[in-house]
C-alpha cells in the first residue's frame, strides 16, 4: 500500500511542515521495493523545499540511475538553487528534447534567463509556457504565475505583477514564496494593512511551521514588532517544542 505514504505525508505536510512530511516519505522509501523510484523524487523535492541541497541531489541522481524520467526536472530546480545555470539549463533542455510539449522545463529556462539578466529571453519562455497550458486540460503549473508576475515587476509592471503573485496564490494557497514577494511589492508601496491581511492569508493557508516562519519574517524585514510578536505567540501556543520561535535575543 505505498500509496497510503503518499497521502500520510501530504496531510503532515499541511499540518506540520515539510521537514515532518520528509520523514514520512523516508519511510516510504524504506518500505518500497528497489524498483520503485517515485519516493525518491518526492524525497528530492522536498529536501529541495528545506534548503538541503546535496541530499535532494542525492536522491533525483538515485531516482535517474533508476530510469525515473521525472528526475530531470527535479535535478534541473536543484541546479537551479545551487545557482549552476549552465547545470540547470541542460537539464531542462534534456527534458525538452523528449518532451517538447512540457511545461516545466520552459520554467526552469526562464529563471535561468532571469539570473542572466535576460528579462525579454525570460518573458519569451515563460510565456511560452503559458501558451502550452492553454486549451490542454485546464491543470495550471505551480510557479507559473508567480515567475511571470516576478518577471513583470522586473519591466516595472507592477500591477500585472501584483496579479500574477494574487493568481500564484489562489492557486496555489500552499505555494510559500509567491506570499513573500507580495509582501516585497506592498511593502514598496506603502501598503502595510495589506501586508497583514496576507499574513493572515498565509497562516490561515499554512497553519504549520513553515507558514509560521515565513509570517515571522515578513514582520521582522518590516520592523513591524506587533506583527512579529503576534505571530511567535501563535506559533508557541501551537509548536510550543519548536526553539525557531522563541523570544528574539
Amino acid at each position: 500500500m505505498l500509496d497510503v505514504w503518499d497521502l500520510y505525508a501530504r496531510a503532515v505536510q499541511k499540518t506540520k511542515g515539510n521537514e515532518a512530511a520528509l520523514e514520512i516519505l523516508k519511510q516510504g522509501i524504506a518500505a518500497s521495493p528497489d524498483s520503485a523510484t517515485h519516493y525518491f523524487v518526492s524525497v528530492a523535492n522536498l529536501c529541495l523545499s528545506v534548503g538541503r541541497l546535496d541530499e535532494a541531489l542525492k536522491n533525483a541522481e538515485i531516482a535517474r540511475s533508476r530510469g525515473d524520467p521525472s528526475a530531470s526536472d527535479a535535478l534541473a530546480r536543484i541546479y537551479l538553487k545551487r545557482k549552476e545555470w549552465n547545470a540547470a539549463e541542460a537539464e531542462a533542455l534534456a527534458v525538452l528534447k523528449v518532451r517538447p510539449a512540457k511545461r516545466q522545463p520552459y520554467l526552469i529556462l526562464a529563471r535561468v534567463e532571469v539570473e542572466r539578466n535576460n528579462i525579454p529571453k525570460a518573458f519569451e519562455l515563460v510565456e511560452k509556457a503559458r501558451a502550452l497550458g492553454e486549451g490542454k486540460d485546464g491543470r495550471s503549473l505551480q510557479n507559473l504565475h508567480f515567475l511571470r508576475g516576478d518577471i513583470l515587476a522586473r519591466m516595472e509592471r507592477y500591477k500585472e505583477a501584483e496579479a500574477e503573485f494574487r493568481e500564484e496564490i489562489r492557486l496555489f494557497p500552499d505555494g510559500l514564496e509567491a506570499y513573500g514577494t507580495l509582501a516585497g511589492v506592498y511593502a514598496a508601496e506603502g501598503r502595510f494593512t495589506d501586508i497583514r491581511t496576507l499574513v493572515q492569508q498565509l497562516l490561515n493557508a499554512n497553519p504549520n511551521p513553515d507558514g509560521f516562519l515565513l509570517g515571522l519574517k515578513i514582520f521582522d524585514s518590516l520592523g513591524d514588532r506587533a506583527g512579529a510578536e503576534a505571530v511567535r505567540r501563535a506559533a508557541t501556543a501551537r509548536f510550543g517544542s519548536d526553539r525557531r520561535f522563541g523570544a528574539p535575543s
